[in-house]
């Protein structure tokens, strides 16, 4: 798969010194007007909060420092969107994108952003879909995990949650085959060959 880069990269200064950072790149299939309008749009909104939201926070804080030396030891807060298609099988690609901000102070977290497209139709699927269609319409629950979203990959499927009520960013990746029945693992090879 030929892929090409959507960016954007922006950084926010007072009186010489950074305060934000902000980098997003995500590679996708070259061509696709739909996916580069998409993730684009995502880029943009990504690189604009941490220039208003983050920024505004990183400057109060600056702007709060009265010494010169505390000033000088002020860290920028750093924000990286990356991601990436990834090819499921001839007809569907998935889209997996990891943001991670870590702040001056050393705080920081991590989320992640996955869609299941298909490039003819221009669309992506919902998580009911890309169940039923590799792993033969279990739910997210039938794998122990209440997930943010999920992903096929290398037979089997990636769940992630976000960072929820102080708990830290999650990955569960499970085998399919044990969680099949014989009808199922019949009924996903027909699935496959639509």
């Amino acid at each position: 798969m030929e892929t090409e880069l959507c960016a954007a990269h922006a950084v926010l200064r007072e009186e010489y010194r950074t305060l934000v950072r902000a980098d997003a790149t995500i590679a996708i299939p070259r061509g696709n007007e739909a996916m580069r309008s998409f993730y684009g749009q995502m880029i943009q909104t990504v690189v604009r909060w941490a220039e208003e939201v983050e920024g505004a926070r990183q400057r109060a804080a600056y702007l709060a420092l009265s010494d010169i030396w505390e000033r000088s030891r002020f860290r920028p807060s750093v924000l990286r969107l990356s991601g990436s298609a990834r090819e499921i099988d001839d007809r569907f690609l998935a889209v997996v994108c990891d943001l991670t901000l870590t702040r001056g102070d050393g705080s920081g977290e991590h989320r992640r952003s996955a869609q299941v497209w298909n490039p003819a139709e221009n669309t992506f699927l919902p998580e009911k879909e890309i169940l039923r269609r590799w792993f033969g319409g279990k739910k997210a629950g039938d794998f122990g995990c209440r997930a943010d979203g999920c992903y096929p990959e290398n037979g089997g499927v990636v769940f992630f949650r976000n960072p929820h009520r102080g708990e830290p960013f999650s990955e569960i990746r499970k085998e399919i085959e044990k969680y099949l029945t014989k009808s199922q693992k019949n009924k996903e090879k027909d699935l496959q060959s639509e």
